[in-house]
């Protein structure tokens, strides 16, 4: 009995301590998801006053820019003039990352809000190519992710976040012909800008 009480006690207050706890699901804002080519989920759990820690995924499409397959086009102009032109073709590559980030906020007023910087991991992999070329591409990131930027809460429940993830990490390529994989150290920025709501 007295086993069972404790358990009760113990569980009750976990659950009261997570309830008081903040935890916000995030969208990335259209104009800029659009601007990104990616479709972003993130959420985040505040720890105490101060700390919080972010989960995220994003589903991204890069457009590559026109590749030159090797065939020409010839035709005759009106006037008798003779043109080649070469055939392009353009490439979609489909990727999925992955992140987790702790971050601080300084001079938080409602709880995960105002300025913050953080530290994490952000992983980016290659899921689908549409089709090969005899190209190097990126095939997958790994990378360490310092964010920082701002955020406003309304009414305690919608946020609006603003910021800048700067990523240093090793950055991995692939060439669909011949097999060969290389890796190189990269550095990135990415912009982001989100709408939430708090629970």
């Amino acid at each position: 009995m007295k086993k069972s009480l404790l358990t009760l006690l113990l569980s009750s207050s976990f659950i009261l301590l997570f309830a008081q706890k903040h935890t916000e699901i995030s969208i990335d804002l259209p104009a800029l998801s659009y601007y990104n080519n990616a479709l972003e989920l993130t959420a985040e759990h505040q720890l105490n006053d101060r700390f919080s820690i972010l989960l995220g995924a994003s589903y991204k499409f890069k457009r590559r820019l026109s590749h030159k397959t090797g065939e020409n086009i010839i035709y005759l102009e009106p006037d008798s003039t003779i043109v080649t032109e070469s055939i392009y073709e353009r490439y979609n590559s489909q990727y999925l990352d992955v992140f987790i980030e702790g971050r601080y906020y300084w001079t938080p007023k409602n709880g995960m809000d105002r300025f913050y910087v953080g530290l994490g991991i952000y992983g980016e992999t290659l899921i689908h190519a549409e089709q090969d070329y005899p190209e190097s591409r990126e095939s997958g990131k790994l990378s360490a992710n310092a964010p920082i930027g701002y955020k406003f809460v309304i009414k305690d429940k919608v946020s609006i976040d603003f910021g800048m993830n700067f990523l240093f990490g090793i950055q991995s390529y692939e060439n669909p012909i011949s097999g060969r994989e290389f890796s190189n150290f990269a550095i990135d920025v990415l912009f982001n800008g989100r709408v939430g709501y708090r629970f």
